[in-house]
């Protein structure tokens, strides 16, 4: 490759003019460099950091990046034990419904066994003693001021007031 005498002499010049420009500077004294305690006086906050500063290890613990990893999620942990079932005797028998009759009066005749006038909806029933009202309830007896009743399904016995007007 050819370089052209006026290459290499623009070369040479600009050398020389750096040199030049930078002998010419004038070479100033500087002050010696004044300490960071004189500049700001220290507090105690400062004081405290600097010694956990010197305290703390500059450098992790070193740990092996090559190690083998698995990716698989941890085990589950261990079932919780069950408590043990206590064994208890058959559930109780639901509750017999609601009574949906309603006493409406009755017929006294000597000789003859007392007829009990019963509602049930829009229906007037006349029940004696021992009548089973259609195949799920049976009049037992009058004890007191009610109507003793038997739910035939579960067996299980129900009170039906007789709202007689106190005399």
């Amino acid at each position: 490759m050819k370089r052209s005498g006026l290459h290499v002499a623009s070369r040479g010049a600009f050398a020389a003019l750096f040199f030049a420009c930078v002998t010419a500077l004038p070479v100033q004294a500087q002050a010696p460099a004044k300490p960071l305690a004189s500049v700001a006086p220290r507090d105690a906050r400062v004081e405290q950091a600097q010694a956990d500063v010197a305290r703390k290890p500059a450098v992790a613990p070193r740990r092996d990046v090559f190690a083998p990893h698995s990716w698989l999620p941890p085990p589950a942990p261990p079932p919780k034990p069950v408590p043990p079932v206590e064994i208890q005797g058959p559930p109780a028998p639901p509750p017999p419904p609601p009574l949906t009759f309603a006493y409406l009066g009755q017929l006294d005749v000597q000789g003859e066994p007392t007829v009990y006038y019963l509602a049930q909806g829009e229906r007037v029933l006349l029940v004696k003693i021992g009548d089973t009202i259609d195949g799920v309830y049976r009049l037992l007896a009058q004890e007191g001021a009610q109507l003793a009743l038997v739910y035939l399904p579960l067996n299980a016995k129900q009170l039906l007031p007789l709202n007689r007007p106190q005399s």
